[in-house]
């Protein structure tokens, strides 16, 4: 009974070792299997996409190629707009610029001009103030001349009226006539006519110098 059971044991383990060899040869057989699977099905889908893209891979490429046209086509019409906006701020920016120094050059002109105005109606006004003082000074010029001519003439008939008076050869009973108050009244009106002469003579000096002293 005790050698048996060495054998039996041994029976088992062998049996044992060789269901293990089978179970590993089914699970390698399964693992081969699957893996040719999964290699047919990537064989499979790599002869599908090579003949989706044999079959529409030009029309890919176009599509993408018309995409990125578009794209550029797209990016140039920004640029194109942007450069048109820079273009017009820096001309409105120009225009500003010119507009405003044009308005400080009008500004300065007109200016100029009113003080040419000014300067022109103020020599324009002097000259007429001048005019009117000289025009004036003439007919007070003119007053005393002839107020003094009027007097001259007057101091002259007088003289020539006491010349010929006493040019005359009356006769005795003539010169007695001519009594005091007569020499005493000629007398008074000669003395007069020069003394009045002499204040217009005064007067028109007086005159002058004030004249000459606003100017």
């Amino acid at each position: 009974m005790a050698d048996c059971q060495p054998i039996g044991e041994k029976g088992t383990f062998k049996r044992d070792m060789l269901l293990a060899q089978r179970q590993q040869e089914m699970l390698e057989k399964q693992e081969a299997d699957r893996a040719a699977y999964f290699q047919q099905m990537r064989d499979k889908q790599s002869k599908m996409l090579a003949a989706y893209e044999a079959g529409v891979g030009n029309e890919l490429e176009k599509k993408m190629r018309e995409d990125e046209e578009r794209a550029k086509r797209y990016q140039a019409i920004a640029e194109e707009k942007e450069k048109l906006k820079m273009e017009m701020r820096e001309k409105k920016m120009k225009e500003a610029k010119k507009a405003s120094h044009e308005y400080i050059q009008m500004q300065l002109q007109e200016r100029q001009i009113q003080k040419q105005q000014a300067r022109e109606e103020e020599l324009e006004l002097l000259a007429r103030l001048k005019a009117q003082d000289e025009a004036l000074a003439q007919k007070e010029q003119a007053k005393v001349e002839a107020k003094r001519r009027a007097l001259q003439v007057n101091a002259e008939n007088l003289r020539e009226q006491i010349r010929l008076k006493n040019e005359e050869t009356p006769s005795r009973y003539a010169r007695d006539q001519m009594n005091e108050v007569e020499r005493k009244f000629n007398k008074t009106r000669l003395q007069k006519a020069l003394t009045a002469r002499q204040e217009v003579l005064r007067k028109a000096e007086t005159e002058s110098d004030k004249a000459l002293s606003a100017r």
